[in-house]
């Protein structure tokens, strides 16, 4: 059985994986939609990408230093960066 430390570690490392798997995507299936009127693949990526980053250096800081975190705004302006990352 899986400890919780153990199965964290797994799920980021079945995603990397997983990222690495789409290096196979041609460039015209990496910026088509994953259905009608759904985001391309990296749109989706670059999401992913915008809030790790978030996490790493405003929240985990935070919790490292046992701090509170902030309210509001830079939630809602890293959800608007989103679609810059998806450029890569």
């Amino acid at each position: 059985m899986l400890t919780k430390k153990e199965q964290v570690l797994k799920h980021h490392q079945d995603v990397i994986n997983f990222i690495h798997s789409l290096e196979a995507l041609t460039e015209e299936q990496w910026r088509s939609p994953i259905s009608i009127g759904k985001w391309t693949i990296a749109e989706v990526v670059g999401h992913l990408i915008t809030w790790d980053e978030f996490i790493l250096h405003n929240r985990l800081t935070l919790l490292l230093l046992s701090k509170t975190f902030t309210k509001g705004s830079r939630s809602r302006r890293n959800e608007s960066n989103c679609g810059k990352k998806s450029t890569y």
